[in-house]
């Protein structure tokens, strides 16, 4: 997904008084994303918006939000790098974006949140698309999950 900085402020002055926006996959035009403005990702913003401006101000560079280090748009293979650079040492587990978002989810559910809100935080279409991305949980995590959140514990 490649955001143009006047997407990205459109994006959070539409969602002011709110503390989420709403994001559509280019790529996939029917996916629309809820994305939770948490205050650690407002102040992620803030810092990226601080530090970009510094880095690249007597720099020529795309008219994108998330740029390379060489003020260039941020491209799908930059970012699956990036990721596998943080990931080297992991070992047992493809490290890409997508199993970060398989991840996410499963912790979703750890959490306690509810499958059609997962489905909902990552756009898809129908719950049976997040079913996949939770079929890796092990029963013990599902055990656990459920003892900490049993409906006879507040009886």
């Amino acid at each position: 997904m490649a955001f143009k900085p006047c997407d990205v402020k459109q994006l959070l002055q539409e969602s002011k008084g709110t503390d989420y926006i709403h994001v559509r996959d280019t790529a996939i035009l029917t996916a629309l994303c809820v994305v939770p403005i948490t205050p650690v990702l407002q102040k992620a913003l803030i810092k990226y918006n601080a530090c970009a401006a510094d880095y690249f101000t007597l720099r020529g560079t795309d008219d994108f939000y998330f740029l390379s280090n060489h003020g260039r748009q941020l491209t799908n293979s930059e970012v699956e790098n990036i990721i596998k650079r943080y990931g080297q040492g992991i070992e047992g587990v493809r490290v890409s974006p997508h199993t970060c978002r398989h991840f996410y989810a499963q912790q979703q559910v750890k959490m306690g949140t509810d499958l059609y809100t997962i489905s909902r935080l990552l756009g898809h279409e129908n719950i049976q698309i997040t079913q996949t991305y939770l079929n890796s949980l092990r029963d013990e995590d599902i055990i656990n999950n459920t003892k900490q959140r049993s409906v006879l514990l507040s009886i």
